[in-house]
């Protein structure tokens, strides 16, 4: 047997090198633009190759067949534990995407009941009270960067929704901690000294855990429905709970995940609907024809608003790749991957080929129509929150907030640009314009 598979390695594909600097590779150009990096290599060297980025080799993996078979992950082969952890550990330990196998099936399946119908529903009615209130304190007529305002929004609800947390001066100190501990995620120096941003997100990420192991015995007992409670009071299957550490680093790593790719998504679609302003038109026709105040029923009635979201999902995937460890050599398309191999695949590809999406570079909602479905001609084209297993488990809480604070900046705005020029692209860590989105809001005649 030994001798058959060395022989079948023997005849596989030689997996092609994007060549670069000595040691550092293609890390400048992946930095600088990882949507040009990705189509670069996959236009010259096709759906497998290989790359040096931060002074390690990468596999990559590209196109839905490669999403498909990395996500999917049947066998196992493929570790997000093991891809996240040195990035992450230090600082968002035992995440969901820090777990594999049984243990994250576990710990999964505990958490889906912060996530259930009845759980969306009640943080429902708190969010669209916090965006109403926020909303109406935005600045109109002036240029303002709508990243900004809405990083700052979508904390105020992670603190208010997840945590319970009233505004104040502790929220204020909260969000700033979730901040230096983003920052402090994609440090390249990473030295736990006070003056560095790798310093300051340890010192966030202590302080972030004192106040929730603090707070996890009352939020037990409490009757509260925020998020922490629910995580805080879930139990498995024998009635176990999570421990007070789980409940911690859970708080930790979800209110990172749902602030970062929801600000992201907003941002995104802000801007195409600043660039289509017909859409926007449209899309302001939809909320207005719903009731007041929204329920969270209502959420399953917008069409267009979904069509238009799922785009700007396509066209500026908040994540630009997804990594995985390869723990065993691994075949794809005639290549083989060696056991113990950084492997990622990117959105940013799978979105773009002109043999799933018609005219991939034009803003167009409605390929995402029923009668077009352009997404389902392979099930694994569309995947900004990912696929398989390790699936975005707040995928519906952040689709949700999305058309909920949709509903009601275009009830209560009309945007434009502040200028026309065109807006880079920073894909790392998060999508987002490097400029912030500078845009010009406007009361429309309803208020």
């Amino acid at each position: 047997m030994a001798k058959m598979a060395a022989m079948a390695i023997a005849h596989t594909l030689p997996i092609p090198s994007a060549g670069g600097l000595p040691l550092i590779g293609q890390t400048f150009e992946y930095q600088r633009s990882a949507f040009d990096f990705y189509w670069r290599i996959f236009e010259r060297y096709g759906e497998v190759s290989r790359s040096t980025l931060l002074f390690r080799p990468v596999y990559h993996l590209l196109g839905p067949d490669a999403n498909e078979k990395v996500l999917l992950n049947q066998g196992g082969v493929f570790s997000s534990k093991a891809a996240w952890e040195e990035l992450l550990h230090a600082l968002f330990p035992g995440g969901l995407m820090l777990r594999d196998g049984a243990e994250h099936r576990m710990h999964r399946r505990m958490m889906q009941g912060a996530f259930n119908h009845e759980s969306l529903q009640n943080y429902h009615v708190a969010m669209d009270a916090t965006v109403d209130r926020t909303l109406a304190c935005w600045p109109v007529g002036t240029p303002v960067p709508f990243l900004d305002l809405v990083k700052a929004l979508t904390l105020d609800i992670a603190t208010q929704v997840f945590m319970g947390e009233v505004p104040g001066a502790m929220a204020n100190e909260l969000k700033q901690d979730f901040v230096d501990m983003v920052a402090a995620s994609v440090a390249v120096v990473r030295l736990d000294l006070p003056y560095l941003s790798y310093g300051k997100g340890i010192a966030g990420r202590q302080r972030l855990v004192r106040y929730f192991a603090e707070r996890v015995p009352a939020k037990r007992a409490s009757q509260d429905r925020d998020l922490f409670a629910r995580l805080a009071q879930a139990q498995d299957e024998s009635g176990q709970d999570f421990s007070n550490e789980d409940v911690v680093n859970h708080m930790i790593f979800l209110m990172m995940a749902a602030h970062d790719t929801t600000t992201s998504t907003l941002t995104s679609v802000v801007r195409v609907l600043a660039e289509h302003p017909e859409w926007q038109h449209r899309l302001r026709e939809e909320m207005q024809a719903l009731p007041l105040p929204l329920s969270f029923a209502d959420l399953a009635h917008m069409p267009l608003a979904d069509q238009v979201m799922r785009e700007a999902l396509r066209m500026y995937s908040p994540v630009p790749a997804l990594p995985r460890f390869a723990t065993e050599a691994v075949e794809f398309k005639g290549h083989v991957i060696p056991a113990n191999s950084l492997v990622t695949i990117s959105p940013l590809v799978s979105h773009y080929q002109r043999d799933i999406w018609t005219d991939p570079y034009r803003f167009d909602p409605e390929r995402f129509a029923p009668d077009r479905a352009e997404d389902r001609r392979h099930r694994f084209a569309w995947i900004p929150f990912g696929g398989g297993v390790h699936k975005c488990i707040g995928m519906h809480f952040g689709e949700n907030q999305v058309k909920l604070v949709m509903h009601h900046l275009l009830r209560r705005f009309e945007w434009q640009l502040a200028s026309p020029r065109q807006r880079d692209i920073q894909w790392i860590p998060i999508c987002h314009p490097t400029d912030g989105l500078p845009v010009v809001l406007r009361k429309t005649s309803r208020f």
